[in-house]
């Protein structure tokens, strides 16, 4: 079974630009369709509904890159979610971090201390 990691609806939700039903009903059937077609999501085409101001922006970003209107929509969504699974990683490490102990124990304290060249101040 293939699994969309994030969806567009998805996105526009965390946006505030869709309700969380509206991007639950697009979910199901995008999820519908993937489950009946694995190869559904191989350069899939989507309709989504923007504002004009940031239409306009991608449109003259697009023309001074040289760049076609879905490459830069493609590589904008490429990035947020790289961003997103970066800060999902920083804060499970947090986490982990808050739970462990990670102070180091006297002997290795020392023995960093130790390797440490003497500087004058």
């Amino acid at each position: 079974m293939n699994f969309c990691p994030i969806s567009v609806p998805q996105l526009m939700q965390n946006l505030g630009i869709m309700s969380s039903y509206q991007a639950r009903a697009i979910d199901l059937v995008s999820c519908i369709a993937c489950i009946r077609n694995p190869d559904y999501t191989a350069d899939m085409e989507t309709v989504v509904t923007i504002p004009d101001d940031v239409f306009k922006q991608a449109e003259d970003l697009a023309a001074a890159l040289g760049l076609s209107r879905n490459e830069v929509y493609a590589a904008a969504l490429a990035e947020f979610i790289r961003e997103r699974r970066d800060l999902r990683i920083t804060e499970r490490l947090n986490e982990v971090y808050m739970q462990e102990n990670s102070d180091l124990d006297p002997t290795t304290r020392q023995l960093q201390a130790a390797s440490l060249p003497v500087e004058q101040w």
